[in-house]
């Protein structure tokens, strides 16, 4: 296959959220040292060194005793000395020790991949190459993003940094992180990297600790992995069944590897997607074997140099304009409206700026002046300032025409034209989405007393400095518009959401963000996870309630002991207190902020034992 009969196949798998980068070690070599070399510097104990007349390189068999050998020596020695060896091993060239942006053209395949967002990918490698490109991109991202709302990183809330920073998960074979792998599936979360043969980051931390004790190296290590790791190989195997691997840099005519594919393909049967992977020259791999067996479409590379530049053809690809889903349209099973009009649509693009109709309305979102506004003020992005001047065709206020809004109960109305605002924050530092369900009913009343039948909105709620993910206030909006449709059945108000946001419209594309049940369904399906000293493993459960039963009501529910000695916390949280709220609360759910989707996580407390 050519890469131009594979590339609409990526690109249409990518749209629908299902294509996962599978990296093997030619993701990171140039930088990093491939299987051989690394077993040469363990055995020697340092890089660099000659492999002391043993087996010939190209002898597969003596490659594999010899890394036998080099992990049972390395066995002997303590858990730390055996890390500490194999990250010198790992990170001996010194251009590591700056960020990707020194790396020259080396790993270029690794830098043009991490440019495009991606919600799971799967490694066999132990570096942290991808990991350190990819926070890199979606940091530049960021700062584009904030200096399109003339803003900087630096004047970001601390909540607000911290999301850009945690832009990637890196999960490893545990019972734990193989649940949260199977999660990230079907749930909004942040982007997931499955070390599934352990990882080693430059720089230890007590979260990574776990995954530095999963190191794979010699040929047992494989051996316990394949068969004696259920937990592994049935998520695996659920990876393998829902998405299409893209195999980048990876030997996947390893043996180990075939193994896994035909077991899961003895249990489950042929994959209903095409797998792909680009291999390079000299690979052996059985195309044609690979192909009618594991439905794996394989293109040989000329030349290594080549996997760059099809990356980031596949990166241009994606960017440009192509048949995908820009508009999704409801309608309401009691709508007053005509059988064919939605009362419900979200759109792709930009709000239109031309001059408002006269059945048309305008709903945007602002925030604070500053630590010292009044609960009067307002603030506007320059992109939403000058939407605001283009629609009403006349100079505003030199700031942003916000002093020419006028608070009604929750919402801001521009004097003498259908455009309003609202102001989802607590205080002029505080972004509040439990705010928004509020403020959103008062802006669909607001448009029904001005005889408002066509509510243009741009995705309130969320602006640069938000510390959530976008789909977050778009779930809100879709419900707080079912919401008050029940409350006023007799009103004809049609509602356009217009997004911009990739990872929004990536939730809508594949599914993951399910609209008609959030038109349907008044309670809430959230994933519960109980954390608690007495637990060995933390497993999120499925739980379907109502937003308006108390924390108490659920603490009671589930009988936890001592209410008073729990903590609630939402993921992706609603305001980024992060402390938690106690069990023994009469708050609600909906007023904890919980949407669905979220991981509700109830958190039991260490009480100090004290001496009688």
């Amino acid at each position: 296959m050519t890469f131009e009969q594979m590339l609409p196949r990526l690109v249409t798998a990518y749209d629908r959220g299902i294509l996962v980068p599978f990296l093997g070690a030619g993701m990171s070599v140039d930088l990093c040292p491939d299987w051989q070399t690394l077993i040469e510097a363990l055995e020697q104990g340092r890089t660099g060194t000659d492999s002391g007349g043993r087996s010939p390189s190209n002898d597969p068999a003596a490659l594999i005793r010899r890394a036998n050998e080099a992990v049972r020596l390395l066995a002997m020695d303590s858990s730390s000395a055996r890390i500490t060896r194999v990250r010198e091993a790992l990170y001996a060239k010194p251009e590591l020790n700056h960020g990707p942006s020194h790396w020259g053209h080396q790993v270029a395949q690794t830098t043009a991949l991490a440019k495009l967002w991606w919600p799971l990918v799967v490694s066999t490698n132990y570096d942290d190459l991808f990991a350190r490109a990819y926070h890199a991109n979606r940091a530049r991202d960021a700062e584009t993003e904030w200096s399109a709302a003339g803003t900087s990183v630096h004047e970001q809330p601390a909540v607000s940094r911290a999301l850009y920073a945690d832009h990637l998960h890196v999960l490893g074979r545990s019972r734990v992180h193989c649940a949260d792998v199977l999660n990230a599936l079907t749930t909004t979360v942040p982007s997931v990297l499955w070390a599934i043969h352990g990882y080693l980051a430059r720089e230890s931390s007590p979260e990574l600790a776990p995954l530095e004790r999963e190191l794979v190296v010699g040929h047992g290590e494989y051996r316990r992995l394949a068969h004696a790791d259920p937990y592994y190989r049935r998520t695996f195997a659920e990876v393998w069944r829902r998405r299409s691997l893209f195999f980048l840099g990876s030997s996947i005519g390893d043996p180990h590897l075939l193994d896994l594919f035909s077991e899961i393909q003895e249990i489950h049967g042929t994959n209903p997607q095409p797998h792909f992977a680009l291999v390079g020259p000299g690979s052996g791999v059985d195309v044609e074997m690979l192909r009618t067996r594991f439905n794996i479409l394989v293109m040989q590379l000329e030349t290594f140099d080549e996997l760059p530049k099809r990356l980031t053809e596949l990166a241009a690809r994606i960017g440009a304009l192509r048949p995908r889903a820009s508009h999704w349209r409801f309608r309401l099973e009691d709508s007053p409206r005509a059988v064919n009009d939605a009362d419900l649509e979200i759109l792709h693009g930009r709000m239109p700026d031309t001059a408002l109709r006269k059945e048309e309305g305008v709903l945007v979102s602002g925030g604070y002046l500053g630590p010292e506004s009044t609960s009067a003020s307002l603030y506007f992005s320059p992109a939403i300032a000058n939407l605001i001047r283009k629609l009403v065709r006349h100079d505003l206020h030199p700031e942003s025409g916000r002093s020419e809004f006028e608070p009604q109960g929750d919402v801001f109305v521009l004097k003498g034209t259908r455009i309003c605002a609202i102001r989802p924050w607590r205080d002029a530092t505080t972004r509040d989405l439990t705010l928004m369900p509020r403020q959103l009913h008062a802006a669909f009343d607001w448009a029904g007393r001005e005889g408002v039948h066509h509510l243009r909105m741009t995705l309130v709620g969320a602006g640069a400095s938000r510390h959530f993910p976008a789909a977050v206030p778009l779930t809100i909006i879709v419900r707080a518009f079912r919401a008050w449709r029940r409350q006023n059945p007799l009103r004809a108000l049609r509602v356009s959401v217009h997004v911009l946001d990739e990872a929004a419209l990536f939730e809508l594309r594949s599914g993951r963000l399910d609209i008609p049940e959030l038109l349907t369904a008044e309670d809430l399906r959230l994933w519960l996870r109980i954390e608690s000293p007495g637990l060995d493993h933390v497993l999120p459960e499925p739980l379907i309630i109502a937003e308006t039963t108390s924390l108490r009501e659920l603490a009671d529910g589930l009988r936890l002991p001592a209410p008073d000695q729990w903590h609630a916390m939402i993921s992706p949280a609603a305001v980024a207190d992060g402390d938690g709220v106690r069990m023994d609360s009469e708050l609600t759910l909906g007023a904890l902020g919980a949407v669905p989707g979220a991981t509700l996580t109830l958190r039991r407390v260490e009480v100090p034992c004290i001496d009688q």
